[in-house]
Parts: structure tokens; C-alpha cells; sequence
């Protein structure tokens, strides 16, 4: 903020300007000539090599009017010339309205080699911290003073000039946006990026910056002009907003409000916003900021600086708190609290006009405050928004998990769309549920808190309209499929529509299709508000399937077929045209088919009750789940569906396990999934590969080569490639690009023998610990400051304390700060964070690392930030980069990484 000026700056600019009166609504075009003086000259500005044309005459004429450059000799400005390192300290002195302060200024001794009429001035900006004497001294030398400047050593004199010192430290991590930023000093970075986000510098043409090209004395003028917005006033130039304005004067407003009257000449210097070339009137709105220059009591020269002037007079956010005792007003403005002074009494309003009392003002409330001067106090509310906060039902309309969005239709008929928040307490019924379970239609009550959903419970979950029948017809036409049953409730025949890529379910089958269904089928059918079939579910086979059957004889003129079942019986049937042949996972022709049927063939047979063969398919691999292994015998039972095949393993056969490296027959564990591939006979065992899945965490990932980069629980790393087939889920089942997996979240990989088939992510809670009940298998966690959210993890919920060493969910306590995963099996592991308070010392972006004050040589000095790890102070949020130096937090980590720092008061 600047300082209110002390001596006559622009709110009072010699004693000849009095405003005892009330300000000036608008300025009469007759101004009192108590207080308007004529200039009885035109300034000297006549710089024959700086021609109006030039690009930097506006800039030139500015700095001349201010005192702060001459001419190199009468008449010349000699602007194409280097600007020496002391003539630019001595312009930011007089710049700064110090160069009296500078001349009563004790010498003291330097090393640098200065020109004796620059001496006062290089000794002032040590003393104000222009320059700084370890760097100077760093490169001093002959020369020192007249060395030329350059582009970044300039940019960075200006910035401190201007105090923005701290500004600049905080960009010194990041990179510019030139193309030579490797050429740029790293100790000017910071000032070159705070220079370039002020517009005081720009960059050259071809994108580059030139860091160590000499400065110009045209360039040095355009820096220096650019920082008037930035400056405080001094005895003859200043900053004001334009309240009015005549061709013959100014009225200006300053910082507190106070308007006083400015007078123009003939030869008064205007230049509009942004404009390189003056104009030939004044060009000034009200509201316009104004630089000026005066002397002899009238304005020689006008610059627009902000044509929204007014802009720093108001401020919008929302309230945190008002308190009429103090007469302060806590504003979150810009994730940032802001502490304002309000005017008594206050003004506050609606966006219509319409009064409010300051009691319907609530924390959440949007509001913009106004006042007449930039440190003035504000005396007037306009309430943009007022937050909704109410607990209601409805039913969902949509909701979408990943945009955090859901709409509902209210039982008071509205529909209204609510943001979702981070975390939502989701309730099934009286306990805690898993949010992705809900879907449209479903019938909730809901809490809105500030304007947002933050928690939810289930009244009635919907459940789709459906049917159950056994089916007496499938028809197909050129236009609709339908399909017929008798309703298992009254008897009478009932039809549907449906579509080609209807959902269907047989147990024991994969890959199926309406195609598999069958007459007599007993189902249940999943419906749509149209009545149309989404889903069909088989209740009851009407077919059977006999798998592993041996051939004995074919009859391809009677299409007889004799068989052995595993059994060892002997079963016949008659072949039909309706009888499909698949071969090796693909239908093919009844010729192509039937000539396999030979002698000792082994085939899978479908068929009805009356031994009618609707499909007969010749295997070359079964999926189930292993049931029984026998090492001696060399034989696995394989359990599919509802039947068990045990089959002989053949010469050489091969065992594909996940992650296991040359497994073996007695490394296949019983009630896993496989896949067992047959030879070529159909008689044997060729290949085993196991279905497993694991549970990782993502370190990081690379999408553009599908590669994951995993850590596990002890830090170790490892990287994998995911295939283009594998399918990517979220946690609420959506799937979803590589790239939008989230680093340092646990995920779950699908392997079939050595191939990732699936990648879904596990289902994961962060916070701190509210409650346990260890028998009910229950805990209630506060996730990010948010109320209380009950997790069913179940009595066989691992525990991991620092050690990695397991206990039970009795062993955790209130105040807990944990990490809970739902595994692949819905089994709970829970991490425990370890705790430590230290002092905090400062936070590195280019890493996002906090650095502690350690207790010990022992102790590391720094630690990374999980993700998504919550920083706060009560319940005031913070980001890392806010976190303040030399507080006292507590440290929770989890896997060497922060997940929660608890700043203390």
C-alpha cells in the first residue's frame, strides 16, 4: 500500500489549491481562479533527436517534466545510447522523489568506482536497498559506474525500487517465458517475472529477453514511466481517479475520498490509455486513473494509467465476518482473508437495490464492498449472493461423480443443480455408505451448506420396473426384436422390445448375447420407462451344457451322435439344422463343424431336456475357478458354473501366474481364477494362467506410452506398461483416460497369467479418526475439516501402525489420522500417520517440500506433500506455499509423505 504523503504530494499539491468547500459534484466549465493558475511557459521538451514519431517520446516527456532525465547536451536526448549503471540508480532516486534526502546523506566507504555527481545518489540506494553491496562488490571493478546496464540487472533495481521485492522471491522457482531463460541469471529470475506481470518489461521480438544486453536511454525511460502506477506521489506528480473533467480543468479524487481541483494550459501534455502519440484535448472519463505532473500549480502532462480507476475502491468476496464493534468486516477475497474498516452506519443492499438488514448476512454471503478512495473506509454493501443452507428430499434427476455436479427434483416440485462437495457423508440408510452406488431416480434427503451438497442420505433406492416369466418366443424382424413370456404371476403371455445389444446374464457364461437365450429360459426382465428390456437375467436354464464329452460315433447321413459324458455314460443324440457349431470360440458352418466330430474329439454340448442339441462347441479352453490340484496325479478340477471338469495336465504344460517368476502345479493356489487351454486333442492340459489382482499405489504415469509408474508400502518402485485392451476405472466405476488417474491413489491391477486385463481404482478414505466400534467393524473419519462420514470397514480390517506391523481395529483410537483402502478382496487396510511437531522453516515450490527446524542431526530436514494432504489452521484451509516460516505445526505423514499439517494458533 502506499503511505499517505506527508509533505504536499497530489491530495494536497500547494496551499494555492483549497478545498475547505464540499467537493465538486461536477466541475463548472468556469473554474474560480483561486484556483486555477496559468502556466506562463511551455515547458522545455524539445528534444530534436526524439521527434514525435518516436516510439518512446510519451515516455521521455514524462521523465523530462519530472526532473529525472536531461539531455546530454542542449537539444539532445541521445536515446539511442547505453544507459550507464549510475545514471540509472541516479534516475530511480529522483524517481522516488529522494534525490534532496540524497544530498544530505553522509558518505560512506565503497570499493565502487562511481562518478563523483553520482556518489550521492549510488549511496541512497544502498541505504533503501536499491542495490544491495555483497552482489555489487561481487562484480566491482573500474569502471563500475559507467559500466552500461543491462536488461536484467535494470529489471531487477526497478522492482525493488518499487517494493516488490517479495513479489519477486516468490517467482524466483519459475521459469520466464523467453526463449533464452537459460541465459538468465537464476538470482534475476524472480525480478524479471515480477517485472514482466507489471508490464514494466517486455520481451524482444523474436520471443527472446536479451538478459545481458545493454539498456538504452529510450528503454530506461519506458521502464521508469511504467512504474508511476507503482510509485508513491511526490511534490510535483501523483496518482488520482478522475471525478470530473473540462478542457479547462481536473477534479481528482485521492486515496481517502478527497477530491481536489487541477488546472490545464495550452500546453498541458495528454495522453490517453495505452496511447503511444498525445492527444489534441484532454481524453479523460470519470473513473479514469490519472498520473499527473504539476508545476507552478497546473498540469504539464496527463497520462490515463487504469481506465477503470475506481476498481481498488470496491472489493468482492465472501463474508467470513462482521462485527459492528470493531467495525471490521472479514472478507475471503482471492482465497486470501482480507480485514476491512466499514464506515457506521453502513449502506447494505441488494443487487436490485433493496435494503437488507445486516442479520440476514451470513459466512458464504457474496458481497461487494464500495468506498470513494482506496484507503478510505467502505461505506456501503451490495450483496451479490446470499448462501443456501437447508436440509431437504428429492429425487435425483443426474448425477455426476467426476464433475461433482448432481441435480434433484425437490418434493416441493422445483429442480435445482447443487455443486458437490470434495467429500460427501453419504448415509445407506443409518450407516455409512459408498456414494457411487447412487444413480438417478434414487430418492434421497440432502444437506446444503453454503450454496453446497455435503451430505446425503438414502430414503429408497430405485429399482428398475421388471417382469419374470419363462420365454415361449424370440422373434427378429427388419425393424424390432421382441421377446415373449408367460408371467410367472398370472399366466398370461406378456411382449417386449428390446435391443441388439441387450444385457444379458447366464451364470457360468461369458460373452453373451440375446442370442444365447432360449424357450423355456426362465427370466427376469429389467425394464425402462418404455417398457423396453434393458437387462435379462436367466433364472433358470431351460438347456443344460455337458462339458468334456468324448465323441464316440458320428452318423453324418442320420446326423446320429454317441457320446461319453465325464461320467462315462453313454448318451445319444439326434442332430438338427438348428444345431449350431462353434469352433474354438467362433460359429462356423454345419459341414465345417460335423467333420470334427470324430472319433475321441472332445466337445461341449447344449442341449434341451429331451436331449434336442442346440449348440455344440469344440473347446480349446475353459475359465473357472481351480477346486481341487493334484501334484501325483497331474490333474486340476476346474469348477465352471455349476459343473466340475477335471482334466489331465499334458506334456510341457505351461503355468502363467502373476508376478511369480517359473511357477510351478504346486504354486496354484484352490479357489482362484483360471484359465486352463487344452492341446490340440482336447484331451489335455496346456496352459494354466492364474487370475490375480494386486493392490499399488500410482507414483506417476506417462500416457502418451501407457507406462505406470507404482510404489508400494515400503517405497519400492517399479514401472509397467498398461495394453491399449485393459479398460481404466475410477471408483465410481466410470471409465476413464490414463491420464486422469491421480497420482499417489491406491489402484487395483487385473492380471490374466501375465497380462493387465483391468486397472480399477480401489475405493480409498482419508482423515481423522472421530470414533470407533471395532465390534460392529465401524469408524467415523472427518475427511478435510468436513462432518463426521461413517466407514463399514468390518471386524477384518488390517491396521498398520508405523512399522508395517499388523493389529486390529481396536488398537485405533480418536485422533487418528488415517489412510483406509478398500482391497480387491473388500477386505480394509488402514495406515496409520506418524505425528510429529516442529517448527516450520519455509516451503520449496520447485520440489513441494516443506523444510522443518529438526530436533536432531538424525531427523530429516525435509518432507513432500501427499496430493491431497489437508493444511489448515481450526478450520481455515491453507495452501503449502502459504504455510507461514517459524510456526509450530503438526506433521502427519503417511509413507514418508505429508497428508495433514495442523498449524497452530
Amino acid at each position: 500500500m502506499k503511505k499517505r504523503a506527508t509533505k504536499a504530494a497530489i491530495v494536497l499539491l500547494t496551499a494555492s489549491m483549497t478545498l475547505g468547500a464540499p467537493a465538486l459534484a461536477a466541475l463548472d466549465t468556469n473554474v474560480p481562479q483561486s484556483t486555477v493558475q496559468n502556466v506562463s511557459a511551455k515547458p522545455n521538451l524539445k528534444f530534436t533527436d526524439v521527434p514525435l514519431s518516436h516510439w518512446a517520446n510519451k515516455y521521455i516527456t514524462k521523465l523530462a517534466l519530472l526532473g529525472i532525465v536531461d539531455g546530454k547536451s542542449a537539444g539532445i536526448y541521445d536515446p539511442g545510447s547505453s544507459v550507464t549503471q549510475e545514471e540509472v540508480i541516479t534516475m530511480l532516486v529522483r524517481m522516488l522523489g529522494l534525490e534532496q534526502a540524497a544530498r544530505e546523506l553522509s558518505s560512506f566507504a565503497s570499493d565502487l568506482e562511481i562518478s563523483d555527481y553520482a556518489k550521492m545518489y549510488v549511496f541512497m540506494a544502498l541505504e533503501k536497498g536499491i542495490i544491495q553491496y555483497p552482489e555489487e562488490s561481487a562484480t566491482s571493478g573500474v569502471g563500475w559506474g559507467t559500466r552500461p546496464a543491462s536488461r536484467e540487472w535494470v529489471a531487477k533495481l526497478v522492482i525493488r525500487a518499487i517494493g516488490r521485492q517479495a513479489e519477486a522471491n516468490e517467482l524466483a522457482g519459475q521459469a520466464t517465458r523467453f526463449g533464452d531463460d537459460g541465459d538468465i541469471s537464476a538470482s534475476t529470475r524472480g525480478f524479471i517475472n515480477e517485472a514482466v506481470a507489471l508490464k514494466i518489461v517486455d520481451g524482444m521480438d523474436d520471443g527472446t529477453f536479451k538478459p545481458a544486453k545493454s539498456v538504452t536511454r529510450a528503454e530506461m525511460a519506458t521502464f521508469l514511466s511504467r512504474t508511476s502506477p507503482y510509485m508513491d506521489s511526490t511534490d510535483i506528480s501523483g496518482l488520482g481517479i478522475v471525478e470530473s473533467a473540462t478542457d479547462k480543468a481536473v477534479v481528482l479524487s485521492d486515496d481517502y475520498g478527497d477530491q481536489k481541483t487541477f488546472a490545464f494550459t495550452a500546453d498541458t501534455v495528454f495522453y490517453g490509455y495505452n496511447q503511444s502519440t498525445p492527444a489534441a484535448s484532454q481524453p479523460f472519463k470519470q473513473g479514469n486513473k490519472l498520473f499527473i505532473v504539476v508545476k507552478d500549480a497546473n498540469v504539464v502532462y496527463a497520462e490515463v494509467v487504469e481506465e477503470n480507476g475506481k476498481a481498488a475502491n470496491v472489493l468482492e468476496g465472501t463474508l467470513v465476518n462482521l462485527d459492528f464493534n470493531t467495525s471490521q468486516i472479514v472478507m475471503k477475497s482471492n482465497g486470501k482473508e482480507i480485514t476491512a474498516q466499514i464506515q457506521i452506519p453502513l449502506s447494505i443492499v441488494d443487487k436490485d437495490g433493496k435494503g437488507l438488514a445486516s442479520s440476514e448476512l451470513v459466512p458464504g454471503t457474496v458481497l461487494e464492498l464500495n468506498r470513494t478512495g482506496s484507503k478510505a473506509k467502505y461505506t456501503s454493501i451490495i450483496v451479490k449472493h446470499i448462501p443456501l443452507n437447508k436440509t431437504a428430499e428429492g429425487v435425483i434427476q443426474s448425477v455426476n461423480l467426476t464433475d461433482k455436479k448432481i441435480t434433484i427434483l425437490e418434493t416441493d416440485g422445483s429442480t435445482a443443480t447443487y455443486p458437490m462437495a470434495n467429500t460427501v457423508t453419504y448415509y445407506a440408510g443409518t450407516a455409512g455408505g459408498d456414494i457411487s452406488a447412487i444413480k438417478a431416480k434414487d430418492k434421497i434427503s440432502f444437506v446444503i451448506d453454503t450454496d453446497v451438497l455435503t451430505e446425503m442420505t438414502m430414503l429408497a433406492a430405485y429399482e428398475p420396473p421388471s417382469d419374470k416369466g419363462r420365454i415361449s418366443d424370440i422373434k427378429e424382424d427388419k425393424n424390432y426384436l421382441y421377446i415373449t413370456i408367460i408371467r410367472s404371476s398370472d399366466g398370461k403371455p406378456a411382449s417386449y422390445t428390446f435391443d441388439s445389444n441387450l444385457k444379458v446374464n447366464i451364470s457360468g457364461m461369458e460373452y453373451t448375447s440375446f442370442r444365447d437365450l432360449e424357450v423355456d429360459d426362465e427370466v427376469k426382465l429389467l425394464l425402462d420407462d418404455d417398457n423396453k428390456v434393458i437387462e435379462a437375467v436367466v433364472t433358470n436354464r431351460a438347456l443344460q451344457t455337458e462339458f468334456m464329452n468324448t465323441v464316440v460315433s458320428y452318423d453324418s447321413k442320420n446326423r446320429y451322435l454317441v457320446v461319453k459324458n465325464q461320467a462315462g455314460k453313454t448318451v445319444f443324440y439326434e442332430l438338427s439344422d438348428s444345431t449350431v457349431f462353434e469352433l474354438y470360440g467362433s460359429t462356423t458352418t454345419f459341414t465345417l463343424g460335423a467333420s470334427n466330430l470324430t472319433e475321441g474329439k472332445k466337445i461341449d454340448i447344449l442341449s434341451s431336456s429331451e436331449n434336442t442339441v442346440k449348440k455344440i462347441s469344440i473347446v480349446y479352453n475353459y475359465q473357472g475357478t481351480i477346486a481341487r490340484v493334484s501334484p501325483l496325479a497331474r490333474t486340476i478340477t476346474l469348477q465352471v458354473g455349476d459343473q466340475y471338469l477335471t482334466l489331465t495336465l499334458g506334456t510341457g504344460v505351461g503355468i502363467v501366474i502373476p508376478n511369480k517368476s517359473n511357477p510351478a502345479i504346486t504354486d496354484l493356489i484352490v479357489g482362484e481364477p483360471a484359465t486352463i487351454m487344452l492341446d490340440s486333442t482336447g484331451t489335455n492340459i496346456s496352459m494354466v494362467e492364474v487370475s490375480r489382482s494386486f493392490l499399488v499405489y500410482l507414483a506417476n504415469k506417462s500416457g502418451s506410452n501407457r507406462q505406470l509408474t507404482l510404489q508400494d508400502q515400503l517405497n519400492g518402485s517399479s514401472t509397467i506398461t498398461i495394453p491399449y485392451s485393459a479398460k481404466i476405472y475410477n471408483m465410481s466405476g466410470q471409465e476413464i483416460p490414463i491420464d486422469s488417474m491421480s497420482n499417489e491413489d491406491p489402484y487395483v491391477l487385473y492380471y490374466k497369467g501375465s497380462t493387465i486385463e483391468k486397472v480399477q481404482a480401489a475405493q480409498v478414505s482419508r482423515g481423522n479418526v472421530l470414533a470407533v466400534d471395532a465390534a460392529a467393524g465401524k469408524i467415523t473419519i472427518s475427511e478435510a475439516g468436513s462432518a463426521g462420514k461413517t466407514l463399514e470397514v468390518g471386524t477384518a480390517a488390517v491396521v498398520k501402525r508405523t512399522s508395517l506391523s499388523d493389529t486390529t481395529l481396536a488398537d485405533l483410537k480418536a485422533g487418528d489420522r488415517i489412510e483406509a483402502v478398500k482391497g480387491q478382496d473388500g477386505v480394509y487396510t488402514i495406515y496409520t500417520a506418524t505425528a510429529m511437531t516442529r517448527k516450520t522453516d519455509y516451503y520449496d515450490t520447485a520440489t513441494s517440500n516443506l523444510y522443518i527446524l529438526r530436533e536432531s542431526l538424525g531427523e530429516a530436514r525435509n518432507y513432500p506433500f501427499h496430493s491431497k494432504a489437508y493444511i489448515h489452521q481450526g478450520t481455515i484451509s491453507y495452501a503449502p506455499a502459504s504455510i507461514p516460516s517459524g510456526k509450530t505445526v503438526t506433521l502427519y505423514l503417511i509413507n514418508g509423505k505429508i497428508v495433514e499439517v495442523d498449524i497452530q494458533s
